[in-house]
């Protein structure tokens, strides 16, 4: 994968996404999965605090905190994924760009908590540092980082997205993530581990059909679902 840029690799992410937007947003758009985590996230916070959404995508987990009292902010890369966001829930803000800029659009400890669920494993390895760098920027201290990823599978890799019927083709980006280095990611950019939660997974499904090309999930692979506070 060297020869591809990680520019490239993100915006192979926003292209499929703009590709599935639609079908996504009518299987996921009203469903909330790892209550339990989002749970453990919610009862770490204040009341009325500001939260980021870091690939927010159809926009159901931001909103589900919203109903929850938060200030919530959508952020996230895929034109189309937001339009149908919005459509959803037009109350919420909205921040379309790359998740490499993201300090150009918020303060120094602007934030009390960021939630990137599902959304990193789609961040090349070469952007990562610099990225929990920056969510150490705008969080306040004592804020609130929570994250749901994969591991056991070929990292820096492309994958058959299941949307679009292609299996072979693999155009879409992704990355997954042994326990171990998230953890160091964390450590090294000043955050503290409250809560880690790892669980196998056999089957990844497509709401919309009965059987799916399984794209992500294999035998050896697993959720690992991280709460961290930031320490300075």
């Amino acid at each position: 994968m060297g020869d591809i840029s990680p520019s490239a690799k993100r915006q192979s992410v926003r292209k499929i996404y703009n590709q599935i937007a639609k079908q996504y947003a009518k299987d996921f758009g009203c469903k909330i999965s790892d209550k339990k985590v989002i749970g453990k996230f919610i009862a770490e916070l204040k009341p009325n605090s500001k939260v980021l959404d870091l690939g927010a995508g159809i926009g159901n987990f931001a909103n589900y905190l919203s109903e929850k009292g938060f200030d919530c902010v959508c952020y996230d890369f895929s034109e189309e994924m937001m339009r149908e966001s919005r459509k959803l829930y037009p109350d919420l803000e909205y921040i379309l760009d790359d998740a490499v800029n993201i300090r150009n659009h918020f303060n120094h400890q602007s934030m009390d908590g960021i939630v990137a669920l599902y959304s990193l494993f789609h961040i090349p390895r070469q952007d990562l540092d610099k990225l929990f760098s920056e969510l150490n920027y705008i969080l306040k201290i004592g804020g609130v980082f929570c994250l749901i990823i994969y591991s056991g599978g070929e990292s820096d890799d492309f994958v058959d997205e299941p949307y679009l019927n292609e299996e072979g083709k693999k155009a879409l980006y992704f990355n997954y993530f042994e326990l171990e280095e998230i953890l160091q990611l964390l450590d090294q950019n000043n955050f503290k581990v409250i809560s880690k939660i790892i669980k196998p997974i056999s089957r990844w499904r497509l709401a919309s059909k009965k059987d799916s090309v399984d794209a992500l999930a294999g035998k050896n692979t697993t959720k690992i679902s991280i709460i961290a506070q930031k320490n300075k």
